[in-house]
């Protein structure tokens, strides 16, 4: 939506906005945000006075003020789907005073908290998960498998994601392991110059026969239980759902450290391996790979973790934080 609003400004606004860019991102941000709001406000007004909510959900400091810019007085919930540093490291005042205002916050990690009073001061919130669905049936057991399989699942971005760093790691063992393949599953569209990268890193590493880009899929559950471990490099991460649903699948899993989301789900050793650079995430991928027996136990460590993300449990979070919402507002 927001792209398609940004089309939408006049040639003068964009030109600005630029400008300011050159002096300071937060200074164009801000900007960007104001001139949005002329578009955005008007409409949020009639949908509001139309439905007459009880409560709002806003996905993000940007719409909660908008939110507010419109005169909403419906307790507003402003959710954070993401670290809040990265969105608040830039956010205009406009938006910290929404997130401020806000009746209450949705975070989906615990750590969130400090990084949101460091900036915002005390704000009520909850934390609430994403919901895992939670696997029943796992055919995994010691098996005679001629080929073995290690998976990323997550869309191409240098910046976030960071497959390159999969696949250099992948390099290091892929000789002593001549029948395990790797498999990068995912959207390639909106960084198709990073995914030309990693290809042409993948020639010429020689190892084009082992590692392929799949793309997406409708069928991802699948992928899972045809795997044989999961490994996510992303440096940052809301809830890493990608690597919720391959725990909950019972897959062992290689994650970075430096990745704060990942490291509330991992128990090091136990569930998974956390890692620091390339040469780690190797050595632990080579250990993973040369012991099924470890890789089952991990596995179903990784699974029973993930029970307490069930969907039902997160339900009732959510009904909590709905009635408390409101509770405020009519105090």
């Amino acid at each position: 939506m927001s792209g398609k609003i940004g089309n939408q400004l006049s040639r003068s606004d964009k030109s600005i906005r630029e400008i300011l860019r050159l002096i300071s991102r937060k200074k164009a941000r801000a900007w960007n945000e104001r001139c949005k709001a002329k578009i955005i406000e008007p409409g949020i007004k009639k949908v509001i006075e139309c439905f007459k909510p009880d409560a709002i959900l806003s996905f993000g400091p940007d719409m909660s003020g908008y939110l507010f810019g419109a005169g909403v007085c419906t307790p507003i919930i402003t959710l954070f789907r993401i670290e809040p540093r990265y969105i608040l490291d830039v956010a205009p005042q406009a938006e910290i005073e929404a997130i401020k205002n806000s009746a209450m916050l949705q975070i989906q990690m615990p750590f969130f908290r400090e990084q949101i009073e460091a900036r915002c001061g005390a704000v009520p919130m909850m934390v609430i998960p994403n919901p895992v669905k939670q696997v029943l049936e796992i055919n995994r057991g010691i098996t005679h498998k001629n080929s073995f399989k290690i998976i990323n699942v997550a869309r191409f971005d240098k910046k976030q994601k960071r497959q390159n760093l999969l696949l250099e790691a992948f390099a290091l063992v892929s000789k002593d392991f001549p029948d395990w393949t790797l498999e990068f599953w995912g959207d390639v569209k909106e960084h198709s110059s990073y995914v030309d990268d990693v290809q042409n890193e993948i020639n010429g590493l020689n190892i084009a026969e082992k590692v392929k880009i799949c793309g997406e899929t409708q069928n991802i559950q699948e992928v899972y239980e045809s795997s044989d471990i999961f490994a996510f490099p992303s440096a940052f991460e809301g809830f890493p759902n990608a690597l919720a649903e391959a725990m909950a699948s019972g897959l062992p899993v290689v994650a970075w450290k430096d990745c704060p989301s990942s490291a509330v789900l991992i128990q090091d050793g136990i569930n998974g391996f956390l890692v620091e650079d390339v040469n780690e995430a190797a050595k632990r991928l080579a250990l993973l790979m040369h012991d099924q027996t470890l890789r089952l136990h991990m596995g179903h460590s990784a699974r029973d973790a993930m029970k307490f993300y069930s969907p039902e449990k997160t339900w009732d979070l959510w009904e909590e934080l709905i009635h408390k919402a409101v509770k405020r507002c009519t105090i």
